[in-house]
């Protein structure tokens, strides 16, 4: 019947395509030269480089030219043979793995173990080999001819193969090959994403030209051919960890950096994260403060820093597997003195005691503020919070403000915005403290055990009336214990000093004072209002813990100032106590 055939085939070192057209009704021999006349050689689709060692593409003609010739043989002749991995060059932790994963410029050679078979060659005069079919699932089908392993529907088809499969360049039998991301497969295969395949061994009957022969004219091609389906095997081809929208002067201010991040592994598995760093390029303990979690640094996220001093940051950006970035950035403009500025008190308390650490703030004038206190669980359990700041404590409402999910893991996660006045802004004066946070000291607390500012389960979200993001600096506190060999004059002002619990209180409730030397007695409490009268003066009574409580029953709602005269000859501190209605 008359009709018309193509072949198309790619020059490896040019890169252009070129086309034959010819006529269904010419000869065999007319078609393919007599060196050729008794097998078909596999045609190249070379998406790949022209470099020698790069990993190739190619596809193999074994559908439609034979279908008028007698049926292929059946019977399993050949065996492809198991593969180990070997030598690795590049980035990735996994190529170890039950699937592996290569960086962009990875390359992994596979080593054979000499175990293949390849007694079917229908034509012994040619070399035959081994070579890795690419799939889109788990290959199942694994013979015993070149029919029936094209009829896997696992078989890698779009884009559709020339030729029925394609396989990576031929080896002989004991040949070792190697896989290389270039960035190749996952322009072909997925419009550039991240791409899975997965390669199984199979046997090629000329390892040299990439052809399936016939046992002679009529005959189809690839009459003993074989996949071991046991051997196949994933490998996921990543792009590149990439950077993007890299600002050093975020919004006017020049210390917050910014960088957008995307590639890597969380491109290919949306619920993965990366590790990012930045660091002083000076002096790498001198850290910047990323306002995102690592939970929520995620493909195609935006990164946004603060650091406390002007110089060079190194930035490293590692995405889980060992794929990474590095670079830098030049803050050296920054000015950190107006940066809002979180310090936590460092405190000292007795084993199986409620100790109140204050989060103090400087420069701290907001529209509105997320932030979160970490601390280790083992050696410090969260009780509850105190000492609310009057300029927040008429809209500070717990249920709303205070993510408390996560204590359990040292984790609170505070937020702040006055709701009934949109807009309105917080102004904190310095040093002040906005509340306090409570905890038991675990018993086998013995050394001091650090308070920090985090990111977690809060981001770190500063704006002013203009809605322009701040930067922040911080300062950690510490929890010490309470023993003899304390001597910081640091703890000796601050460990005796009590909170009062809770603040803000309902009107005619009662307080409770913690964090008294035990048994120190009398103590006097003076209650003295905005306008400077005194409305309360009451003697407490420490019990054993170093606590005490007083009602207070007949006080009106209001801001007030709890003056504390522990002895006589001590200087009185004050505490700021609002009562609600």
């Amino acid at each position: 019947m008359a009709g018309f055939f193509a072949i198309w085939y790619v020059d490896v070192n040019t890169r252009h395509w070129l086309f034959f057209r010819m006529q269904r009704t010419a000869t065999f021999e007319e078609i393919f030269p007599p060196f050729m006349k008794n097998y078909l050689v596999l045609l190249l689709v070379a998406i790949g480089t022209s470099s020698a060692f790069a990993q190739k593409i190619n596809s193999a003609q074994m559908k439609g030219l034979f279908d008028q010739f007698a049926p292929m043989q059946e019977g399993s002749c050949n065996f492809a043979g198991t593969f180990t991995p070997g030598q690795f060059i590049g980035q990735s932790n996994y190529t170890n793995s039950d699937t592996i994963y290569l960086c962009l410029g990875d390359s992994l050679q596979f080593v054979h173990n000499n175990d293949a078979d390849l007694s079917g060659d229908p034509q012994p005069a040619t070399a035959a080999g081994v070579t890795f079919g690419y799939y889109q699932c788990v290959p199942t089908v694994n013979g015993a001819n070149l029919s029936a392993i094209l009829s896997d529907n696992c078989i890698l088809d779009n884009p559709p193969p020339a030729s029925g499969i394609y396989v990576t360049q031929g080896m002989p039998n004991g040949g070792d090959t190697w896989f290389y991301n270039l960035g190749d497969l996952q322009t072909i295969f997925n419009v550039g994403n991240p791409f899975l395949v997965y390669f199984a061994p199979i046997t090629i009957d000329d390892w040299a030209l990439l052809s399936y022969e016939s046992g002679g004219v009529g005959q189809a091609p690839g009459p003993c051919v074989h996949v071991n389906t046991d051997a196949a095997f994933p490998v996921v081809y990543l792009n590149q960890v990439r950077t993007s929208q890299v600002e050093t002067n975020f919004l006017g201010n020049q210390c917050i950096g910014k960088f957008n991040v995307a590639g890597g592994y969380p491109q290919f598995n949306v619920s993965a994260t990366y590790d990012i760093q930045v660091s002083m390029a000076s002096d790498p303990e001198e850290h910047g403060i990323l306002h995102l979690p690592e939970r929520l640094r995620k493909h195609q996220t935006t990164i946004l820093f603060s650091v406390n001093e002007p110089a060079v940051y190194n930035v490293s950006i590692e995405d889980g597997i060992g794929c990474g970035l590095y670079f830098q950035m030049d803050m050296s403009g920054c000015d950190a003195s107006e940066n809002i500025h979180f310090s936590i008190d460092t405190v000292a308390a007795l084993p199986d005691s409620i100790v109140c650490t204050p989060i103090r703030v400087e420069h701290f004038e907001v529209v509105s503020a997320a932030f979160s206190v970490n601390w280790n669980p083992s050696l410090l359990e969260y009780q509850n919070y105190s000492n609310v700041h009057p300029s927040i404590a008429g809209f500070f409402n717990p249920s709303e403000f205070l993510n408390i999910s996560q204590t359990e893991n040292g984790k609170i996660g505070i937020q702040l915005f006055d709701l009934s006045w949109p807009g309105t802004v917080i102004d904190i004066p310095e040093h002040d403290a906005l509340l306090d946070l409570c905890f038991r000291v675990i018993d086998t607390v013995s050394n001091c055990t650090p308070v920090t500012v985090g990111t977690d389960p809060s981001i770190l979200a500063f704006e002013d009336e203009q809605g322009i993001p701040l930067a922040l600096s911080t300062t950690p506190g510490l929890v010490c214990p309470d023993t003899v060999q304390t001597s910081s004059a640091v703890l000796d002002m601050t460990r005796r000093q009590p909170v009062i619990w809770p603040n803000p209180v309902p009107a005619g409730s009662s307080i409770s004072f913690i964090g008294f030397e035990p048994g120190t007695s009398p103590t006097v409490i003076r209650l003295v209002d905005m306008q400077g009268a005194e409305v309360r003066n009451h003697i407490l009574a420490i019990d054993a813990t170093g606590a005490a409580s007083m009602s207070l029953s007949g006080i009106l709602p209001g801001i007030y100032t709890v003056q504390v005269q522990m002895n006589p000859a001590q200087i009185p501190f004050s505490v700021k106590l609002v009562i609600l209605e």
